[in-house]
């Protein structure tokens, strides 16, 4: 009994360590996630859109390639020529995700206590992408808000066998905002849609609520598609790929999952073992060569690609780069397969969100951050983490990727 309170308290420490890191960066402005260049973007929005009516925006002056939902939230709230009301606001948003991100998490780890469950929602706070976007105006943490608050009815749905009708309205709802702050996240919407669907029994409520309310949240987008003549603003379409066909972004996606799968795949010793004497291994090496041969032509550059790229950057000869970025990138896919083979709902999330990237020329690692690490949480199924010693080996893994984010952007400044 004793030990349980003494590790109960290491616990509260811990988080109240992260908690207290996280407020300082806040005072300060840390910048880990290199975003703060974006923020003349983000305030030029918001003036934008506080001048004039909705239906009267110029979206040749809009600079963003997200949809507007940040922008007229922030607009009604609060007075946004305050630069100080804008970041306080961002940081509630901030700290309201992390609760919806802890409530969670008591759903799918219900044995265990409140302290380990509150070190595992820490990881959100040690995120370089959420802290910046936090820390600056920036728009980001409020689609995550959006998808966290929409996790948690989706868990509690599930709880609920898919018949509470309240949870599945709030999920859908949350899920939808979190659209028109992110449109990628789409993605996340259509998982969730077609987990939640009854095709054995079509008409049923649940079926004709969810086919109603995604209609109805489907007509604000493509009355923007109308007027941007485009699935995103005007001034962003130049950034979109003119042959998306050749999927030449995958092996840089693959390293940039990478990054977040890699501390599940160390803490799961067993999946290691099976990795390594899996008879399946012949064919992952079988494979290679023509994994090698389609993306032998692809194209390496420092700009974007996420740590692993810059990483090699750094280190290695530009010839060598191209050849690391592949090996290293069926690495990623044969990890990949070995964590979540069986497990339909990331695996259906990283699919789609290699197929839908293939539209961008660059891809940055800011699009997979924080929300691979909260998916990987919420439905990796990870039952090594309800071990006492793994919650801190995961902690100290996001905290060293931190300061990694930190000394990197400390070189550029």
């Amino acid at each position: 009994m004793e030990v349980l309170k003494k590790e109960s308290k290491f616990n509260y420490i811990i988080f109240l360590l992260i908690l207290s890191h996280f407020l300082f960066g806040f005072l300060i402005q840390e910048n880990a996630g290199g975003g703060k260049i974006d923020e003349i973007h983000v305030l030029n929005n918001l003036k934008l859109f506080e001048s004039i009516s909705f239906l009267e925006i110029n979206w040749l002056k809009y600079d963003s390639s997200s949809l507007p939902l940040f922008y007229i939230i922030y607009n009604f709230l609060i007075d946004t020529n305050n630069y100080s009301y804008i970041l306080y606001l961002n940081l509630i948003v901030s700290i309201f995700s992390f609760i919806f991100f802890y409530k969670s998490l008591t759903l799918v780890f219900i044995d265990l206590s409140k302290d380990k469950i509150l070190v595992l929602a820490s990881c959100l706070l040690l995120s370089p992408y959420f802290r910046t976007s936090t820390f600056f105006t920036l728009e980001e943490n409020l689609p995550i808000l959006f998808i966290l608050s929409g996790f948690y009815f989706f868990l509690k749905l599930k709880l609920s066998n898919f018949v509470s009708i309240p949870n599945l309205i709030l999920c859908l709802i949350s899920l939808g905002l979190a659209i028109y702050g992110r449109s990628n996240y789409i993605i996340i919407y259509i998982i969730v849609f077609f987990s939640l669907f009854r095709f054995k029994n079509f008409f049923c409520r649940n079926n004709l609520l969810a086919i109603f309310l995604t209609i109805l949240f489907a007509i604000p987008g493509f009355f923007l598609i109308y007027h941007w003549g485009g699935i995103i603003p005007p001034i962003a379409q130049h950034r979109l790929n003119d042959n998306p066909i050749q999927f030449n972004l995958i092996p840089i996606i693959l390293n940039i999952i990478l990054i977040y799968a890699l501390p599940f795949f160390l803490l799961e010793f067993r999946k290691i073992k099976k990795f390594i004497f899996n008879k399946r291994m012949i064919y992952f090496i079988i494979v290679f060569p023509i994994y090698y041969f389609v993306f032998q032509k692809m194209v390496v550059n420092y700009y974007g690609g996420g740590s692993i790229n810059k990483l090699l950057f750094l280190i290695f000869n530009e010839d060598y780069i191209k050849n690391l970025t592949i090996v290293i990138s069926y690495f990623s896919l044969i990890i990949i397969y070995t964590l979540f083979f069986r497990n339909y709902f990331i695996l259906s999330f990283l699919i789609l969100c290699s197929i839908l990237f293939q539209n961008l020329l660059i891809i940055f690692q800011e699009y997979f951050d924080p929300i691979l690490m909260i998916i990987f949480l919420l439905f990796g199924g990870f039952e090594c983490l309800k071990k006492n010693k793994t919650k801190y080996i995961l902690i100290s893994y996001f905290y060293f990727f931190l300061i990694s984010a930190l000394f990197f952007q400390s070189q550029l400044a």
